[in-house]
């Protein structure tokens, strides 16, 4: 189990224009030369319409927690730094974390990738109540197919179901005290 993962985890809710915050993601928060900023799927800041139609990104609708000393706390976005619609991944800057811990400053993206592997994950995933968990993924080859360990347990759930939420989790390595970020999840299913 990585150390200090859980932290640099966040989720990502989305307003449903009815003043609820649904669960759409999870990401990684990370700081680089003063400034810090959450990776995440781009899809977890989307909605998706009722004729299924989907609506880009609104960051006024879009709320960023992390978890720390058992509490929920929410991070300020200031804006989009870059997105990738197609891709399915975005970068956001946000305000620093009113709280002091040195995970932040020890994560390094990264494209090398060691196959077969284990990585680690911190997916906020909804069947759990939008708790956080440990999850090991396999990179199976380079081009960043995963995975998911068969430790997972649902009880009667489904995979998708389990992972829901999943999406934009950081899958890390921890390599003398540095959380390596070589992707995140963007899909629970094949």
């Amino acid at each position: 189990m990585t150390s200090g993962l859980n932290y640099i985890s966040v989720r990502v809710y989305r307003e449903d224009g009815k003043g609820n915050a649904l669960l759409k993601g999870s990401g990684t928060l990370f700081e680089d030369n003063g400034c810090y900023y959450v990776l995440t799927a781009y899809h977890c800041l989307e909605k998706k319409m009722d004729d299924g139609t989907m609506v880009s990104e609104d960051l006024k609708l879009t709320k960023i927690t992390f978890r720390y000393n058992k509490q929920d706390i929410s991070l300020v976005i200031k804006g989009m730094v870059d997105r990738n619609n197609d891709a399915d991944w975005a970068l956001m800057s946000v305000e620093q974390p009113a709280i002091d811990w040195s995970y932040v400053g020890k994560v390094k993206l990264t494209r090398q990738i060691n196959i077969n592997t284990p990585y680690e994950s911190y997916p906020y995933v909804s069947a759990y109540g939008g708790s956080g968990r440990y999850t090991e993924v396999i990179p199976l080859n380079d081009e960043g197919y995963c995975h998911i360990s068969d430790q997972i347990t649902g009880g009667r759930l489904f995979v998708d179901t389990v992972m829901k939420g999943g999406s934009g989790a950081g899958i890390m390595m921890n390599d003398g005290g540095v959380l390596y970020c070589f992707g995140f999840m963007k899909e629970t299913l094949p």
